[in-house]
């Protein structure tokens, strides 16, 4: 099963669609998406999206196959969305899906990530769960000598994402001893390697994962065919070999603008 978490940047459009076809998802978790129906091309597939209340814009999942059977979180509406996936080809029992946006006008990022693990708690029961998103917060702990320092906030609301809801970051899971990799280029401070995109999953499928990667331009999702920037996120992509199921995937290393190594 590959999932893919990304911040589409106020808007969703064709080559962004195309550019993550291009990855053979299974799972996508979007945030700033517009309708998904404006720019997602037709076949299989189901669609899951919700607008916020203060923008155009909403989260979004999408799944190639099985069921989506909304899980309503009160307060986050737009913010989170969530779903109980059912029947999906690579894992055909139940698990949970939510794409989550840390909003900045309900105060401090970090206090609003954990005003959504309080949320999310309750209604991540009874089976495997996957969150990804935009946190606008650090998604892994930095070591000592890295430029950027994860905050004891930070560290805090990590914890709680372990211990509350027995979720583990991927990045770090695939990438033991890596620095963290840059996920957001922001405009005024572009180089900078900020790591607030993530992809956390429960820990019975975090033996699975086979590779997870950030997927930096010049990938097609990121870079349009005129060669400018459609997000300043990078996408953040997880491969795992899900029990009993078949599927055939290609392991790209970031940045490479080909297609990798096929694995079966």
């Amino acid at each position: 099963m590959r999932i893919i978490t990304y911040n589409l940047r106020q808007r969703g459009k064709r080559e962004q669609w195309l550019g993550l076809e291009s990855e053979s998802p299974d799972l996508l978790l979007l945030q700033e998406s517009n309708d998904p129906a404006t720019y997602a091309a037709t076949g299989p597939g189901r669609w899951r999206w919700q607008q916020v209340s203060t923008a155009r814009f909403g989260s979004a999942l999408w799944s190639r196959s099985g069921t989506l059977e909304p899980i309503p979180v009160p307060g986050f509406e737009g913010w989170i969305v969530m779903a109980r996936v059912e029947g999906h080809a690579a894992h055909p029992a139940p698990f949970i899906a939510a794409s989550l946006h840390a909003p900045g006008h309900l105060g401090s990022y970090i206090a609003t990530v954990g005003r959504m693990l309080d949320a999310l708690v309750p209604l991540c029961t009874g089976c495997p769960v996957v969150i990804g998103g935009d946190f606008n917060m650090a998604t892994g702990r930095r070591d000592q000598g890295e430029p950027l320092v994860t905050t004891p906030a930070e560290r805090r609301v990590l914890d709680r994402i372990e211990s509350e809801l027995g979720l583990i970051g991927c990045w770090q899971a695939g990438n033991p001893g890596q620095q963290l990799p840059q996920t957001l280029r922001w405009v005024i401070n572009p180089l900078t390697a900020y790591h607030c995109d993530g992809l956390f999953v429960s820990r019975s499928w975090i033996r699975l994962l086979r590779a997870c990667i950030v997927l930096a331009p010049p990938h097609p999702a990121v870079i349009s065919p005129a060669g400018t920037a459609m997000s300043d996120h990078n996408p953040v992509l997880a491969d795992f070999r899900m029990n009993g199921a078949s599927h055939t995937s290609v392991v790209r290393r970031p940045g490479s603008p080909g297609r990798g190594a096929r694995t079966g």
